[in-house]
């Protein structure tokens, strides 16, 4: 099924992410018939990484999904993508503006390619094992980027009457905002496996499902 593959990938040091989702329906009707902003699957498996999304100006975005599950928040809204004119007999290549956490996770899977390429597939490989995607996990929480950062460096430019900064809700949008530049400056021969794997465990909590917590100790107490 959906979460053994998950669960494969992450055995194979393959990093995977999937979206939180969405729910563009108005506000009253989310109160009316769904309890929260919950994660889709496989956003939802502890096996993923797992982006929510946010306006460029890092401003969480009112229709993404959103809780504990979710952890890092990428642009998602207002950002210009690819899009093809389709109103002639031949489509025409065209720019567009696009929303949605299918955007927040391509960004966010372009930025695992990039720090898969400096730190070197082999050498993640023999450093972390299996765990090499929860090594992935850990570097993004550790770098992400609070809003009050991303709004001093945009306060210089035209942006500045725009920006409005809010407390940042971790327990919805994980642990802050991406940050590509930060990230690749975590220094990850200074992080060990063992550091990587407790801090997994710590994010499984108390009472994880059976299934799970099986799996991660499998991973974390396997040899490379």
């Amino acid at each position: 099924d959906l979460a053994a593959l998950s669960e494969l990938c992450r055995a194979r040091g393959i990093i995977t992410v999937a979206a939180a989702g969405q729910f563009p329906v108005p506000g009253f009707l989310r109160q009316l018939f769904v309890e929260g902003y919950p994660v889709c699957f496989p956003g939802s498996f502890p096996s993923t990484i797992t982006p929510a999304a946010s306006s460029i100006l890092g401003e969480p975005w009112t229709q993404s999904s959103r809780g504990p599950k979710v952890d890092i928040t990428a642009p998602g809204y207002g950002v210009w993508r690819a899009k093809p004119k389709l109103n002639s007999a031949t489509p025409e290549d065209d720019i567009d503006v696009g929303e949605g956490t299918s955007v927040s996770t391509a960004i966010t899977a372009g930025t695992a390619a990039l720090w898969v390429q400096y730190w070197g597939k082999d050498w993640l490989r023999q450093r972390y094992g299996a765990a090499t995607a929860s090594a992935f996990r850990w570097a993004l929480r550790a770098s992400a980027q609070q809003p009050a950062e991303l709004a001093q460096r945009l306060r210089a430019e035209s942006y500045a009457n725009q920006i409005r900064v809010k407390p940042w809700r971790n327990a919805e949008f994980g642990a802050g905002l991406l940050n590509a530049g930060k990230l690749l400056k975590v220094d990850m021969g200074s992080v060990t496996r063992e550091e990587v794997c407790r801090a997994e465990k710590a994010r499984l909590g108390d009472k994880p499902e059976p299934r799970w917590a099986a799996r991660y100790a499998r991973i974390c107490e396997s040899p490379h």
